[in-house]
């Protein structure tokens, strides 16, 4: 379990950033307070700081993100302040925040960090003076797509790639977003547009998927765990795939388990159930490095996570919850076609169908952290009985454990 303070009032969140392959190669870590008032900003600005050594002094950043590189934001607190130097300088990218003023005196800092190996970007670029002071230093200039026209964009992807900047487009939620951005030159891709669903009329469930929802639907239906193991141990994908996670680093098993009745003993139908259906976001040589999977894995554990702080009994849904709350994108279809053919609890169905029913908090508690949406977030966490620390906790738990497992 994650160490945090209690006391903190910070929440940690994370949003992706990716290549032009549609790959992750970097994580900003989002620090947020909730409801944040002019009275609380500097103790919040401290428990930010408390979260971050804990990140970096107790946990390790590699068990969080693994060998992804972490954004951060600074402002001209933590750019004076001696937590830089705990900070591994060829894993961090120190984002200068739009609102500090560079002066003369934090400008020499600012080098002097450079100078010490530290990469630097400018968050959420404003054509300013003293922004373009920041060229002669930074690697890369952050853009929130948001904020601008298509013909601002290109003439600040012009002045970018003057000064031979790395361009990262921020904000970008649609794939129609991320080829506008791909084709005015950005490199870099921050946002879940990846995670979106595109749906194609009349598009069949691959073979191979429609063998793990054939299984999982025999789970759900209690049949014979005999017939289970026959036609698990019938698909060497599938047998392959298990007994691999069952064995993987991240699962710490003594003894190496070798055969899919020893899989099914060990774990037990429920959980049996949550390994097979994370199958689905995997391909037929078990290469699982995919975005989409690495955010519902991040997600199932978040959730899971929140559930034993709740109600421990519900724990499971909410980790399948968290799977197929991505089923839609990964199918490309709706979910009322993609939910049409697979046995699921129907708590969740009705979540993800009708944002309805005991779950649906939970599940909207999720969508608002992946989309940095933290001024919602109150409501949801009184009705969940959760605080702040808590939520930091679980993300905590979430990116460690999804990460073993890749």
């Amino acid at each position: 379990m994650p160490d945090t303070s209690s006391e903190s009032k910070v929440c940690l969140a994370r949003q992706p950033i990716l290549n032009l392959n549609e790959s992750i190669i970097a994580y900003e870590m989002l620090f947020r307070q909730i409801n944040a008032t002019d009275a609380n900003v500097i103790d919040g600005t401290a428990a930010t700081a408390d979260v971050i050594m804990n990140l970096f002094n107790n946990m390790g950043l590699s068990s969080v993100i693994g060998n992804k590189k972490a954004f951060i934001n600074f402002n001209e607190y933590f750019i004076q302040n001696d937590i830089i130097n705990i900070l591994p300088k060829d894993r961090v990218v120190l984002e200068i925040l739009e609102n500090v003023t560079v002066d003369d005196k934090l400008f020499s800092l600012l080098k002097s960090l450079v100078q010490a190996g530290f990469s630097l970007a400018i968050d959420d670029f404003i054509d300013n003076d003293s922004t373009q002071k920041l060229f002669e230093i930074v690697k890369i200039m952050k853009i929130d797509i948001s904020d601008y026209s298509s013909e601002q964009l290109l003439e600040y992807v012009k002045l970018g790639q003057q000064h031979k900047l790395t361009l990262l487009a921020e904000r970008v939620e649609t794939k129609e977003e991320f080829l506008m951005c791909k084709e005015m030159g950005f490199e870099l891709y921050q946002g879940y547009f990846f995670a979106k669903p595109e749906y194609i009329e009349q598009q069949a469930i691959p073979s191979n998927k429609a063998a793990i929802i054939n299984i999982l639907n025999d789970i759900m239906a209690n049949n014979d765990i005999a017939d289970i193991e026959r036609k698990i141990s019938q698909d060497v994908s599938i047998s392959y795939k298990l007994l691999r996670y069952i064995n993987s680093a991240g699962l710490r098993r003594d003894t190496k388990i070798e055969s899919i009745r020893a899989v099914i003993q060990l774990l037990g139908v429920k959980p049996l159930y949550r390994w097979l259906s994370l199958f689905l976001f995997t391909n037929d040589n078990g290469n699982n490095d995919s975005s989409l999977f690495v955010t519902a894995l991040t997600r199932a554990f978040f959730l899971e996570y929140i559930a034993k702080q709740v109600n421990q009994k519900i724990a499971n849904d909410l980790f399948i919850l968290g799977i197929f709350s991505y089923l839609d994108t990964l199918l490309k279809m709706p979910f009322s076609e993609a939910l049409k053919d697979i046995s699921i609890p129907e708590n969740i169905k009705t979540a993800l169908l009708e944002q309805s029913g005991p779950y649906n908090d939970y599940y909207q508690l999720s969508l608002l952290i992946d989309t940095d949406n933290f001024n919602e977030l109150a409501t949801i966490l009184n009705s969940l009985n959760l605080v702040e620390s808590q939520i930091t906790e679980a993300h905590l738990y979430a990116m460690q454990t999804a990460n073993s497992l890749l």
